[in-house]
């Protein structure tokens, strides 16, 4: 279960890169699908199903959020870092910070 989850969370990430939002509901029918035929050849219980198509399809719309939010990140740390916010507030090392010249 984990190993699946694991490659449904990133399909979604690299669906939330690289693709628009109208490729997730498909997605989203061949993951609970899959979990159904999934269920129905090692006969396991109504529940157990609900449960694992659940944290799959949570796990494939968190990772498509993650996958449209991460480009963004590098800007937002550069104006956190450029409003005067200190380095070590971030966890950041000092380091790895280093100003653009053109700000």
């Amino acid at each position: 279960m984990y190993l699946i989850a694991g490659a449904c969370l990133v399909t979604g990430v690299i669906f939330g890169r690289y693709f628009k939002v109208y490729v997730l509901a498909p997605t989203c029918a061949v993951v609970f699908f899959g979990s159904l035929f999934v269920a129905y050849t090692d006969a396991h219980s109504f529940p157990s199903v609900a449960f694992d198509a659940t944290v799959r399809l949570t796990l494939l719309q968190f990772g498509y959020l993650f996958g449209l939010i991460a480009p963004a990140i590098p800007s937002l740390l550069h104006s956190a870092l450029s409003r005067g916010a200190r380095p070590s507030a971030l966890n950041l090392a000092p380091t790895q910070y280093k100003p653009r010249k053109d700000c």
